[in-house]
C-alpha cells in the first residue's frame, strides 16, 4: 500500500501500472488539486468530460480564451514570437473566437471564466449571428485552423456543430436540449387553431402547388398528430419560399425545436481561474508540444 500521495504521483510519472484503488486516489487528488472539487456532486458529466481531456488539448482551450483579449495587431505580433514553421493561425482563429463569444455573451471587460453563464440560444438566433455566417462561408478554413469538420447540413442544423466548437475550442460545457412536449402544448394548441381557422389543411395541396400531398385517411387529416405534421410541413414550405410566418407560427417554431444551452456548472480547471485580467499572458511555453498533437476528426485525437 502506498505511504503517500507523493509515491502515487511517482508511479504515475514512471508509467507504472496502478491498482483500482490507486486510480481512484489519483482521480480524487487531481479533482481536489486542479478542479477545486469540494463535494461529489461537482463531479458531474461536465467535470469528467474535461478531466479526461489530453493536457495539450486543455492548454489549447486556455490559449483560445486568452486570445479573445488580444486585438488583431497583437495577435499578429504573437504569431511572430513562435519560432517553428507551423502557423498557429492566431489572427484567423481570433475572428471565430470573437464572433462566438458574442453568441455566448462574453465581453472583454471581465475575466473569461466568470462570464460563462447558462445561455440559451434558439436555432434562428444562431443563424442570424456573424459566427454562423463565418463558419458557413469558410468551412475549409475551419478545418485547417481548428481541425474541426463542418457537417454538410450545418446551414440547416447548426446546433450540433456549435456544441462541438464550444467544447473543443473553449472547454465550455454545453449541450443540445430537447424540448418537453408538455411545455409545448399551449403553442401547439394555438397553431392548430390558427391553421384550422385559416383552412390550411383542406387547402394544403392547392396552396403548395401540389408539393405537399395530404394523406386522405381520417386519422392523418383529423387527428392532432396528423394536423401537427402538416402544420410543420406548411411552416417549412413558407420558409423555403420566403413567406413570412405568422407570430403564432414563429413562436411555435422557436419553441418546438431544440436549443443550444451552456451548462450552469462549468469545469473549474485551475488554469482557467488564475488568468491575469485584463491582458492574460498567452500560454506559449508548451507550444512545441501542442504542434505535435495527432489530429483526427476534431481538435485532437481524444474524446471530449
Amino acid at each position: 500500500m502506498l505511504n503517500s500521495i507523493f509515491e502515487l504521483k511517482s508511479k504515475i510519472r514512471e508509467n507504472e501500472d496502478l491498482t483500482k484503488r490507486e486510480l481512484a486516489l489519483a482521480l480524487l487528488d487531481e479533482a481536489f488539486t486542479n478542479y477545486r472539487i469540494s463535494n461529489h456532486e461537482q463531479m458531474d458529466d461536465a467535470f469528467f468530460d474535461h478531466f479526461f481531456l489530453d493536457d495539450s488539448v486543455k492548454d489549447l482551450t486556455r490559449l483560445h480564451r486568452q486570445l479573445f483579449y488580444y486585438d488583431e495587431n497583437e495577435r499578429k505580433d504573437k504569431e511572430h514570437e513562435i519560432h517553428y514553421a507551423d502557423k498557429k493561425f492566431f489572427v484567423e482563429k481570433g475572428n471565430y473566437i470573437d464572433s462566438s463569444c458574442t453568441l455566448y455573451g462574453i465581453e472583454r471587460d471581465k475575466g473569461f471564466h466568470e462570464q460563462i453563464n447558462p445561455v440559451v440560444l434558439f436555432e434562428d438566433e444562431i443563424k442570424k449571428s456573424d459566427w454562423f455566417k463565418n463558419v458557413n462561408t469558410h468551412r475549409t478554413e475551419i478545418k485547417a485552423i481548428f481541425k474541426l469538420e463542418v457537417p454538410q447540413d450545418f446551414h440547416i442544423s447548426p446546433l450540433p456543430f456549435l456544441v462541438q466548437f464550444t467544447k473543443k475550442v473553449f472547454g465550455i460545457a454545453c449541450e443540445i436540449k430537447r424540448q418537453d412536449r408538455a411545455k409545448l402544448l399551449p403553442s401547439i394548441d394555438k397553431l392548430l387553431k390558427e391553421h384550422l381557422k385559416d383552412d390550411i389543411y383542406r387547402n394544403m395541396t392547392k396552396n403548395t402547388n401540389g408539393s405537399i400531398e395530404l394523406d386522405e385517411t381520417p386519422r392523418a387529416r383529423n387527428g392532432e398528430n396528423g394536423k401537427l405534421h402538416y402544420s410543420k410541413e406548411w411552416i417549412k414550405f413558407k420558409e423555403l419560399n420566403d413567406v413570412d410566418l405568422t407570430p403564432i407560427e414563429y413562436n411555435f417554431k422557436r419553441q418546438y425545436h431544440s436549443t443550444f444551452e451552456i451548462n450552469r456548472r462549468q469545469p473549474n480547471w485551475v488554469p482557467y481561474l488564475i488568468e491575469n485580467f485584463p491582458k492574460p499572458e498567452l500560454s506559449l511555453k508548451k507550444i512545441d508540444e501542442e504542434k505535435n498533437i495527432e489530429h483526427f476528426g476534431g481538435i485532437a485525437d481524444v474524446d471530449l
